[in-house]
């Protein structure tokens, strides 16, 4: 996964086929257009119904995923910080017209990878950390230094 510097802070993620671009105005048209195809509106709903989607929610973190240089869906994180309950999610949408080509899975890992070394660098994951990254993609085994037990 190559880093390069992003919009308002984010960066730019490369994955092995998808460009993971933080979203800005020039991406909204289309990401509203696929979330208004009846595969995509089933799971999001009404998630655009603001006008402000998708800058209004400042808990998410959002990316376009482009692909050629087309914009061909979304992917987001949100974090809890707080030690005692710490965790990741990320959440997805991409064109119907793209299922099954491994752009989802592509941009799952590479949003999982960048999570990862952004929190874990220095520190052993723990055994939940490690089988979430391989669930996602990210990793292909849990590295050597892995926590066996969580920490209580």
């Amino acid at each position: 996964m190559k880093r390069v510097a992003g919009v308002g802070g984010s960066p730019t993620l490369r994955g092995k086929r998808v460009v993971l671009v933080p979203v800005t105005p020039e991406h909204v048209a289309e990401l509203r257009r696929l979330l208004a195809t009846p595969e995509v509106r089933r799971r999001w709903r009404a998630e655009d119904a603001s006008s402000g989607w998708p800058f209004d929610d400042s808990s998410s973190i959002r990316f376009a995923i482009v692909v050629d240089g087309a914009v061909r869906g979304m992917v987001q994180y949100g974090e809890e910080e707080n030690p005692d309950y710490r965790h990741a999610s990320i959440d997805i949408f991409i064109d119907p017209a793209a299922h099954g080509l491994g752009w989802g899975r592509d941009a799952k890992a590479t949003l999982a990878r960048h999570l990862a070394l952004r929190h874990l660098a220095g520190q052993p994951m723990t055994r939940a950390e490690a089988l979430a990254m391989r669930g996602a993609g990210a990793i292909h085994e849990p590295p050597p230094d892995t926590v066996v037990l969580d920490p209580a």
